[in-house]
């Protein structure tokens, strides 16, 4: 399986980014991308092992997006929110035929 980042866009999200952060298979590079928060999401997201990139103002949650897939160094990147929508366990239906060149590009809907 390549190399897949799961890049979580956070602001003031202290209280679950850390169990989000666990929760995440750990065969994945996490990288959370908080976006100007003013509350404890980076030292959570730290402290459960992400890679946490900040921007210092509140840009949105397109442009947090944007700025982790530009960061992101692997092959496949999956974006997960912190809203407890999606399941883990679902990354590996999205990245399998992306995995076995199948297809480029999977879009998941909640």
């Amino acid at each position: 399986m390549p190399a897949t980042t799961v890049v979580v866009p956070a602001y003031n999200e202290a209280g679950r980014i850390g169990t989000t952060v666990a929760e995440l298979p750990d065969e994945h590079s996490v990288l959370v991308v908080d976006d100007g928060s003013t509350d404890a999401t980076v030292s959570e997201a730290r402290s459960a092992g992400a890679t946490v990139v900040e921007q210092p103002h509140n840009k949105g949650y397109i442009a947090t997006l944007k700025r982790g897939v530009r960061e992101a160094t692997t092959d496949i990147i999956v974006t997960f929110d912190t809203d407890g929508e999606h399941r883990p366990d679902d990354i590996k239906k999205l990245t399998r035929s992306i995995a076995a060149d199948k297809l480029d590009l999977v879009l998941g809907a909640r």
